[in-house]
């Protein structure tokens, strides 16, 4: 029973939190009238649902974002000098939203290829996760710093490159 209870929390804190937002910017838009820009308040839920969701996320909580500050800027009883301006600043601040989405989903695609590569490195080394201490192939512990602080030495490691090591300077 335990368990589904902590599933259900994971899943409000995840999903209806960041949607239950939207709505209390809009009460906070319209009590605060029109000359208090709220709209950056809308990249939160966008950034959340993006980040637990991927495009889906993103998708639905721009179109969600931009509907809701439509009708906050009706229900504020914002003028303007046409009715297209309003759709034009929802247009504006839909492409904040979208690139907000489109860089958090980029941020997070980009985490999880180095923390794949990163996994990818711990298995071909055996590193103690205590001090950092790497072992060499002859069964040697070493210490990260040591492996870190001495310069790279230009030893050639396939046939190739040693036999151009080899010849003479003036034969290459």
């Amino acid at each position: 029973m335990s368990l589904r209870f902590i599933s259900v929390s994971k899943f409000v804190m995840r999903a209806v939190a960041p949607i239950i937002f939207i709505p209390s910017i809009l009460v906070l838009q319209v009590y605060l009238g029109y000359e208090v820009a709220l709209f950056p308040l809308y990249l939160v839920p966008v950034v959340q649902l993006t980040w637990e969701f991927g495009w889906r996320g993103a998708l639905g909580s721009v179109a969600l974002s931009i509907g809701v500050w439509i009708l906050g800027s009706y229900w504020s009883e914002q003028n303007f000098s046409s009715e297209g301006i309003r759709y034009y600043n929802a247009g504006a601040r839909g492409i904040i939203f979208v690139l907000a989405a489109v860089f958090v989903h980029l941020f997070k695609k980009t985490m999880e290829n180095h923390r794949r590569q990163i996994e990818a490195m711990k298995a071909l080394l055996n590193v103690c996760h205590g001090c950092g201490a790497v072992q060499g192939s002859d069964g040697q512990w070493v210490p990260l710093d040591q492996l870190v602080s001495h310069p790279k030495s230009t030893q050639c490691e396939c046939p190739s490159c040693a036999a151009m090591a080899a010849k003479p300077h003036g034969d290459r």
